[in-house]
């Protein structure tokens, strides 16, 4: 039987005979191997004869700084900012950077990385995951780079950032690194970032091989697909939502298959999600309790309606319509448009047997009053 099982996060805090250290609360992420990840804890260190402040856990690389702020904080009641101060008249300005570098453990096959992150329009910035041999080089075609895109004076708060890889032979360590350039004659300085997350898996700790997950908003719903390509113990499937990215609450559970080998694909219908951007993850149960996190997905929400046109949604084999009048020309279809039944008419209360529908999302079609309805139904037993 394989299990899961993360050690816990390793928060490390220097205790100096500074004045201070102060503490906040980290974000929900119990197996995170950073330490400060959210950029919540800063200590007092004395530098050529100063008492200096600095973020724990992170360093900085060429003429540059990092420090703590409030205001794009995904977590807690802070954000790290990377801070530029090459002269912006120079012909060159050289990337500057803040890392943390991570041991990798025995066993460690791939990691993951996710962080929000934000930038100034007139600077270049990215999201990078080195892995450094036993000489604490880096690793020739190894690296992992994400472009940050995200402009913080045209949006609001940060995006999040998914970096994931597979740990080369000979790595020692993996270092999570933010970078900065400006641009010549510009001012540009900083590079925000919050809400960092560094996962390890290893050979035997996945209860599910997971192939693919997705999220995609249509109307006012959001559909998530997943896909497995082998099972071996798994229990069921969590999904998890947020709004921010950072505060999560379970929104269903869906049945995994438990032993099996070969692809397996599952859905799931989030029928009232949040304006905006809606954040989700899976929690992949194994039959112990043991579990691993997916990544983030996200999608655009644009709006939301507040009442049904058929129920209950989710259904097991029955459902009704809400609308008054004569209904016509019903017709269902899977999500590629493949038609599964249609019907001239029914009348308003009397219930449509879809028991023949397999688990799965469908769109429902039909006419009220010369006016044409569709909406998105999850059948679910």
């Amino acid at each position: 039987m394989k299990t899961h099982k993360f050690t816990a996060a390793l928060l490390l805090i220097f205790i100096l005979t500074a004045p201070f250290v102060t503490v906040a609360i980290e974000c929900t992420a119990p197996n995170n191997r950073l330490a400060n990840g959210s950029f919540e804890l800063v200590e007092n260190v004395r530098i050529n004869g100063q008492w200096v402040t600095r973020v724990v856990g992170w360093e900085t690389e060429g003429n540059a700084s990092i420090g703590r702020y409030q205001g794009y904080q995904e977590c807690g009641n802070y954000y790290g900012l990377l801070t530029n101060h090459n002269d912006y008249n120079a012909y060159y300005n050289p990337l500057v950077k803040v890392y943390q570098d991570v041991v990798l453990e025995d066993g460690v096959t791939s990691v993951t990385l996710t962080i929000f992150a934000g930038k100034h329009s007139d600077c270049y910035t990215d999201i990078r995951l080195v892995f450094l041999n036993s000489s604490g080089n880096e690793i020739p075609g190894a690296t992992q780079t994400k472009e940050v895109t995200r402009i913080v004076s045209d949006s609001k708060g940060l995006a999040a950032y998914t970096l994931q890889s597979l740990v080369p032979a000979g790595a020692k360590k993996v270092r999570v690194e933010g970078r900065t350039q400006k641009q010549k004659n510009k001012k540009a300085q900083y590079l925000k970032l919050e809400g960092a997350v560094l996962l390890f898996k290893k050979d035997d700790t996945l209860p599910v091989e997971l192939a693919d997950f997705s999220a995609q908003g249509i109307e006012n719903q959001v559909v998530l697909q997943w896909e497995t390509t082998a099972e071996l113990n798994a229990g069921n499937f969590d999904i998890e939502h947020s709004d921010n990215g950072s505060n999560w609450r379970t929104i269903g559970t869906v049945g995994a298959k438990g032993d099996y080998e070969g692809l397996s694909t599952y859905q799931f219908l989030h029928d009232s999600p949040a304006s905006g951007i809606n954040y989700y993850r899976l929690k992949m149960i194994d039959r112990d309790g043991d579990y691993e996190y997916s990544k983030i997905v996200n999608t655009l929400v644009v709006g939301q309606t507040s009442t049904a046109s058929l129920y209950p949604n989710p259904c097991r084999d029955k459902i009704f319509f809400a609308t008054p009048g004569r209904i016509k020309d019903i017709m269902i279809t899977d999500l590629s448009g493949t038609s599964l039944m249609r019907l001239k008419a029914l009348n308003a209360g009397s219930e449509l047997d879809l028991s023949f529908l397999n688990n799965g999302i469908y769109l429902i079609r039909w006419v009220v009053d010369d006016r044409r309805h569709t909406e998105r139904l999850l059948i679910s037993r």
